[in-house]
């Protein structure tokens, strides 16, 4: 079953409470909308490919930094609930699917789809990508014949990035 977002709220509150012991900022898991909150937060870092360990770089580059002990320890905090999020969810497998982790799996399957070996590819309308979208994206250019990519761009900002002086419009 694919979960939605009012279960995907409950599984991280059930987490929230095994994990309070261990957490330094988000204890108080009685807080109203905590639990909505940090999902939305998991959520995200699955768009764009954050894991647990990177998390935990940024604490650590943010106590070297002088940061706040809160705002370090939210960081330590969101690896810890992540780490035991995506556990919970391989060992729920293949009882729940995680909407947010489909894109990432679709991804890492890829090279072995021989529909895609060999394929056209076309991309049109996007105006940016998630860090999910873009690794899916590059699984397909390695896989794909040629690929038509067309990207809707601010005219005001076309030369900023530089594209008519590399010669690209």
């Amino acid at each position: 079953d694919r979960l939605d977002r009012v279960q995907i709220e409950s599984f991280v509150a059930r987490l929230l409470r095994g994990l309070t012991d261990r957490l330094e900022v988000f204890r108080d898991v009685s807080r109203p909308g905590l639990a909505a909150h940090l999902a939305a937060i998991i959520e995200e870092l699955q768009h764009e490919t954050h894991e647990a360990a990177t998390l935990r770089d940024v604490a650590e580059t943010l106590v070297k930094e002088g940061a706040a002990p809160t705002t370090c320890g939210k960081f330590r905090d969101l690896a810890r609930l992540l780490e035991a999020y995506d556990a919970y969810m391989e060992g729920s497998r293949p009882q729940w699917a995680d909407p947010a982790a489909e894109l990432t799996a679709a991804a890492a399957q890829v090279k072995y789809a021989p529909f895609l070996q060999g394929a056209r590819l076309w991309v049109d309308g996007f105006s940016g990508f998630t860090g999910q979208e873009l690794a899916t994206l590059a699984e397909l250019l390695s896989v794909s014949a040629s690929a038509e990519i067309a990207l809707c761009l601010d005219p005001d900002q076309i030369a900023f990035l530089g594209l008519v002086d590399a010669g690209m419009l």
